[in-house]
């Protein structure tokens, strides 16, 4: 099964994204784009369109719980 895409339809995709994730994270998306017939790099762009309309009044998917870091706290190095 080829699980590419279609020649001609990245035609206007300007974006690359590179990302190192855990082997674990990675074997999870090799493993739902295999089962939904689709490319990686197919599933991960309709996840973050999935992600876009899941986002709080702040721009923060409600899953989220890692504190945010806000722009104007300093980020200290202590001895």
């Amino acid at each position: 099964m080829d699980r590419r895409r279609s020649r001609g339809s990245a035609v206007n995709a300007t974006s690359t994204v590179f990302a190192k994730v855990h082997p674990e994270a990675n074997r999870i998306a090799d493993e739902v784009a295999i089962r939904v017939g689709v490319s990686k790099a197919a599933l991960v762009e309709a996840l973050l369109y999935h992600l876009g309309n899941e986002l709080d009044a702040d721009g923060v998917p409600a899953w989220w719980t890692d504190p945010i870091p806000h722009p104007e706290e300093l980020t200290l190095e202590t001895a």
